[in-house]
């Protein structure tokens, strides 16, 4: 006859060790969430250094305030903002969640803003296209950094 007190703890020695697996499955995925919103947040601060900000220090400096001046000017500041909630996440684990929702929050601002102006200057909404990518410019390492901050909170 077994005894029921080993059999008891050998079950519990079995959780643990599938507790362990689970665990570390989980830091594994935040590392892979928080390095791939980091490379991704890259290519958004390339695309906010290299085609946005050029055309309004152009337009500041040749003091040439046309139309698209000031259409790109809202969408400059959005994305500068996001640019802010990226290096947050950078910078600290801890600030992931408060970058994150600035992040998300330009993202979905970006999302809403370019149909209202689409529809404001052709007088049809449309532009989902450009919104979709701004969105996801924004949005997606955004989800990834509160991704990675929720199954850090798991994981400890």
């Amino acid at each position: 006859m077994s005894n029921p007190i080993n059999s008891s703890n050998d079950s519990h020695e079995i959780n643990n060790k599938d507790a362990l697996r689970i665990k570390k499955g989980l830091r594994i995925t935040e590392y892979i969430c928080r390095w791939i919103a980091r490379i991704y947040g890259i290519f958004f601060i390339y695309l906010f250094i290299r085609v946005f900000s050029p055309p309004i220090v152009e337009g500041i400096i040749k003091k040439d305030y046309s139309r698209g001046y000031f259409e790109l000017l809202p969408t400059t500041i959005m994305m500068g903002i996001g640019v802010i909630g990226y290096v947050v996440s950078w910078i600290k684990q801890k600030g992931e969640i408060i970058g994150g929702r600035i992040m998300l929050g330009v993202g979905i601002a970006m999302g809403i803003y370019l149909p209202i102006l689409h529809w404001i200057t052709e007088g049809f909404p449309g532009d989902w296209g450009t919104a979709v990518i701004f969105f996801f410019m924004a949005g997606f390492p955004a989800i990834l950094f509160l991704t990675a901050s929720f199954l850090r909170k798991r994981v400890i």
